[in-house]
Parts: structure tokens; sequence; C-alpha cells
């Protein structure tokens, strides 16, 4: 009988020790393989890569006011405006042509796996951000995680708003107009995602 408890107890020390092995492996593997939150670190880091340099090649597009077609609204104003190039982004936001914005956006700059919302905020960020624009056009975006965030930043010269009147503003991006009023640093806010 002090035979049988011996192998007995071979066997079960055998088996705890095969037990902590397979254990001991299976932790060494999880941590040589990468995780997710590793793998969406990455994505997200590739989207914001990739808002930044669009609203970069965009922001770079310099088109002057008097190229926009508006050059009998500037008749009235100041000689310096006339002659004071603007990036392709401020000339979007004084002319409230956000489909402009957005055919910009997606043409050859986003690809089109990567989708995104654009909003506009004052720099100070006490203002809500207000949906602008997105990659479908004029129509906002239900957003998909994990979304990443591009933040651009454009100065408009006060000067440059008070050449528009009042309607141009009106309909869904009304108070965009109360920006403008706010200072002349605005933010813009991109946020993409991939499909």
């Amino acid at each position: 009988m002090i035979k049988n408890d011996n192998k007995a107890q071979m066997m079960v020390l055998e088996s705890v020790l095969f037990s902590i092995t397979i254990v001991i492996s299976l932790i060494f593997l999880i941590q040589l393989s990468p995780s997710s939150t590793t793998i969406n670190s990455n994505n997200i880091n590739e989207l914001e890569l990739i808002g930044q340099n669009a609203l970069k090649a965009v922001y770079n597009q310099k088109v002057s006011i008097e190229s926009r077609g508006v050059l009998e609204i500037l008749a009235d104003s100041s000689d310096s405006i006339l002659n004071n190039p603007l990036d392709k982004i401020s000339v979007c936001i004084i002319c409230n042509n956000y489909q402009e914005l957005s055919n910009r956006l997606n043409g050859n700059i986003i690809e089109n796996n990567v989708l995104y919302n654009l909003y506009i905020t004052n720099a100070s960020g006490n203002i809500e951000p207000v949906f602008i624009c997105s990659s479908a056009g004029l129509n906002e975006l239900p957003m998909t995680k994990p979304v990443a965030q591009a933040n651009f930043y454009v100065s408009i010269d006060p000067n440059h708003m008070t050449i528009y009147p009042n309607d141009v503003y009106e309909g869904e991006n009304s108070n965009i107009k109360e920006y403008f009023t706010e200072g002349s640093t605005y933010q813009i806010i991109m946020r993409l995602w991939k499909i």
C-alpha cells in the first residue's frame, strides 16, 4: 500500500508542475502578442496624423479674396483686405462655403476608408463646437470607435468678417457668425474614424 501512495503523490506532483508550466507559457505568450489597446492606439495616432496633414494641405491652398468672386462686396471695404491673401480654410469659413471645404478634404487628401466630421469653435474653447461639414458633405455622420481628433487653428482678420451681410450666415450655420465677434483665432476640430 505504501507504494501506491508514493505513486499517487508523484502523479499529483507531475500534474501540478505541468499545470504551472502551462500557465507560465500562456502568460508569456499574452505578453508577447500585441494587445488590442496597442492596435487602437496605433490607429488613433495614424488617424490624427491623417487629419493634421489633411487640414494643413487645405490650409496651404492659398486663395486671395478677389479670386473668390467677392470683389463687388469688397469694393466698399479697405484696400488692405483686397491685397491680403487668405488660406483656403479661412476663405471657406468667411464665405460660409463648407461644401467646398468638404470637397477639398475629400479630393485625394483623405482616404476613402476614413470618415470625418468637422467642427469649429473659438480658440478659447468657451463656445460649444459647431458642426460645419463631414466626409459626406453637409450631413453630420454618426461616429464609430475608435475616434481620433485632429486640431488646427486659423486666424481670420475681423475686418474680413465685416464684408458679408448677416444673411450669409442664416440657416443651419447661423450661429457661426457669433464666433467672429469673439476674436480672430478659431479652432478647427476634425474627428476621424475608419470604416
